[in-house]
């Protein structure tokens, strides 16, 4: 008796295998003629090989209606088409959506634990209801409400649900209670931590918020939401909230750095070496070049591995690399020499001169000097031969250092900067009445005041070096030539960010509030959005000075005034000028 019935029981669950085995066959060819049928292939080509590959035929389904669902979201493809194509598809759109949600009606008894059954089932209904303006939309949101809500209970970490969700909650934020704005608006705040999520809908957010300050309570603390929303108000040339967007940038991405170095350093010690290169390179590219930032940098060039990098990179390490060696002539370096050599080894063939003043920089001067014999020509080289005189001075070589410093054009000796070097050469020397004639070059090319032609021009941005006459409490920066509609400016001081200033005129006068020390400084406006415009004069604020304040801006050019303002400036300027005419003679009688 035992034979027949193991027999049956076996032929029993032979039979149950191949049904079972025909209907997920079945399923997987009805999910692969919806492909067909809806031409699925030509928007997702690797959706087909998916379908193969899952032997669960509801899994199998509810990939075709998750396809079929991301159709109607996006229908950017559609700008492909002809017109009459177009309008056909738009018209097949109702078709697509009904047949997704009764995929996924069906699904869902079948698959209580998975979430992309109910999110489906709910995204195709509020589709449906919200283009064909069915007024059950808001009297039965329960409709499509609920199935999301069960998805994103069921997957918390999912965007899809929230986003889903939020979107609808952003749709018809009109029509929401009190209550239920309280919840959208907590769900918001979770949702917005996804990029994709915030950058498709903070759009919506900022239209329906009550007030801009609780529009931007939900944003993120992370550097790429305050991108995106810089975006946005650049747009609508709001720049009030721009700066407010900006400064929040700033402020976030050093916190977004540290994080992302603590997390590479990690990955090093864990042995994904690749990985943490390829991660660091891309950091670094986001680093912006500023004082704030160049520990983080110096921090991340440590946890570089060695090796080459590609053309991208290096010439962001080549504009690293530049920034840093125009502060270095101004006053000091914000990096070591070790980091400005490595630098200079990843930057993309930095020019002769450059490589030169970094070994020179380094310690390195028989390397430099190689150079210097090889290519030293032309004014590039003058800011080299400054800091190889002040080198050679240091390290006893008096004589040579005025070899250095005499390399220097006739330009340069109206420049506060050359007679820093001369000074440093003849106290070196020991030479009591040069380092006094020196001293006396720079009181008289302090100043208190800058116009307009004391500024270099660069693409959008202007640069000043200046050495005020007194200590001051700050600066006035005016502007002028700026749209009509207003344009938005930073201000750098020492390579440092001290301000993100809007002019809502033409021009505008701009007050920052620093430390001014009686010593070489450099003054930077870069243009950020809204046009351009044209720095005009720069003025210390609450200078505290021994002479009258007209005395002190009196004083000579500095080295940065064209010969044209500076004859115009030897036309009835009084005492300034007659200081600038007994300098002069001191220099004559020195070259004599």
């Amino acid at each position: 008796m035992k034979r027949p019935v193991l027999i049956a029981l076996a032929a029993s669950a032979i039979t149950l295998a191949v049904l079972d085995f025909r209907h997920h066959v079945a399923g997987r060819e009805r999910a692969l003629a919806r492909i067909d049928r809806h031409a699925l292939d030509q928007r997702f080509p690797e959706l087909r090989a998916e379908v193969r590959r899952r032997y669960d035929p509801v899994d199998a389904e509810l990939r075709v209606a998750r396809a079929l669902l991301s159709l109607e979201l996006d229908r950017a493809w559609m700008a492909e088409l002809d017109l009459e194509q177009a309008r056909l598809e738009v018209e097949r759109g109702t078709q697509r959506l009904s047949e997704s949600a009764a995929i996924a009606r069906a699904a869902w008894p079948q698959r209580p634990a998975s979430w992309q059954a109910p999110m489906v089932l709910g995204g195709a209904t509020y589709l449906q209801l919200y283009r064909e303006r069915d007024a059950r939309l808001m009297a039965e949101p329960e409709l499509w409400e609920e199935p999301l809500l069960a998805a994103h209970r069921l997957a918390p970490v999912e965007t899809g649900p929230v986003r889903f969700l939020t979107a609808a909650y952003l749709g018809n934020w009109s029509s929401l209670t009190g209550e239920r704005r309280e919840a959208a608006t907590a769900l918001m705040s979770r949702a917005f931590h996804d990029r994709d999520t915030y950058r498709l809908l903070i759009r919506d957010w900022l239209r329906v918020a009550p007030s801009r300050s609780q529009a931007l309570a939900l944003v993120p603390e992370r550097p790429w939401a305050w991108k995106i929303l810089q975006e946005i108000f650049t747009e609508a040339r709001d720049w009030e909230f721009y700066i407010t967007a900006r400064q929040k940038w700033y402020e976030t991405l050093g916190a977004d750095l540290d994080r992302s170095l603590d997390e590479i350093r990690s990955q090093l010690e864990g042995g994904e070496r690749q990985r943490a290169r390829d991660r660091l390179l891309w950091e670094i590219a986001l680093t912006p070049r500023a004082a704030d930032f160049a520990p983080r940098l110096q921090r991340s060039l440590e946890l570089l591995p060695p090796g080459p990098v590609g053309e991208a990179a290096a010439d962001v390490f080549a504009t690293w690399l530049e920034w840093a060696l125009e502060l270095c002539l101004l006053r000091e370096c914000p990096f070591e020499a070790p980091v400005l050599s490595r630098l200079a080894r990843l930057a993309a063939d930095p020019p002769p001169d450059r490589r030169a003043l970094t070994f020179l920089i380094a310690g390195d001067l028989p390397r430099a000097e190689l150079l210097e014999r090889r290519f030293a020509m032309g004014e590039a080289w003058a800011g080299y031969h400054l800091l190889k005189a002040e080198h050679l001075a240091r390290t006893g070589r008096d004589g040579a250092a005025r070899d250095a410093l005499a390399r220097l054009s006739r330009a340069w000796h109206r420049r506060p900067r050359y007679w820093i070097a001369a000074r440093e050469v003849a106290r070196a020397r020991g030479d009591a009445d040069a380092t006094r004639h020196a001293d006396a070059q720079l009181d008289a090319l302090g100043r208190s005041s800058w116009p307009a032609s004391a500024w270099e021009h660069g693409d959008r941005e202007f640069s000043l070096t200046l050495l005020p006459s007194a200590p001051a409490s700050g600066l006035s920066v005016e502007i002028t030539d700026a749209p009509r509609y207003g344009v938005v400016v930073e201000l750098e001081w020492d390579g440092r960010l001290v301000a993100i200033e809007r002019s809502p005129r033409s021009s505008a006068t701009f007050d920052l509030e620093l430390p001014v020390s009686p010593e070489l400084h450099r003054l930077t406006l870069r243009v950020k959005t809204g046009g351009t415009v044209r720095p005009v004069a720069v003025a210390l604020a609450g200078a505290r000075m021994g002479l009258a304040p007209d005395v002190g801006a009196d004083r000579g050019q500095a080295g940065v005034a064209r010969d044209g303002d500076a004859q115009q400036d030897r036309q009835g300027k009084g005492v300034g000028w007659q200081r600038e005419a007994e300098v002069e003679q001191l220099v004559k009688a020195e070259r004599g």
